[in-house]
């Protein structure tokens, strides 16, 4: 199993209490978010991997999963916010076609919320977390996940994944 299947199955198994009277507790639904952010995170990093580097030499792939940033793929997620071309940088537009499918606009909006909801997660120890919110974002997030797996190749498959570690450098003159 892969680590991110293994970091979605964990946080399942926290939201499930594992025993405890009362069910999960705050540190708990805390691990289950981040859990399912990076689940997410490094699903993506993999694909991208896949799609850039040459499978030898072997520790190419490691160093290219580091060049991967969480800031950058963010900014690049939240040009996905519509199914439009039109909603894409301009160093980005000529990569895509019309209409950008639906698996990439939901993976891409799911990232950048659940950054937000583990940076919450992480750094607002008083914000109190909801089980069922949690539970809900950890399904769709899973679920989203196995529809992209699923989607066909496509060109814009291909150049989401490429962008999320060259749409900054795209940018230069």
């Amino acid at each position: 199993m892969s680590i991110s299947g293994e970091l979605f199955d964990q946080a399942e198994h926290l939201l499930t209490g594992y025993g405890k009277p009362g069910g999960p507790d705050q540190t708990d639904m805390r691990r289950a978010i981040s859990n399912a952010y990076y689940a997410l995170f490094h699903a993506m990093v993999d694909d991208a991997v896949d799609v850039l580097c040459p499978r030898t030499p072997g520790a190419l792939a490691r160093h290219f999963r580091r060049a991967f940033v969480h800031t950058n793929m963010k900014t690049v997620c939240k040009q996905f916010s519509g199914r439009r071309v039109a909603g894409l940088s301009d160093t980005m537009k000529s990569s895509f076609t019309d209409p950008i499918e639906s698996q990439i606009t939901v993976l891409a909006g799911l990232f950048v919320q659940l950054q937000a909801q583990r940076q919450l997660a992480d750094y607002d120890t008083l914000e109190s977390l909801a089980v069922s919110k949690i539970a809900y974002d950890v399904q769709t997030a899973k679920s989203a996940w196995t529809s992209w797996c699923n989607m066909p190749s496509s060109n814009n498959k291909t150049a989401f994944l490429v962008s999320l570690l060259m749409e900054k450098h795209w940018k230069r003159d």
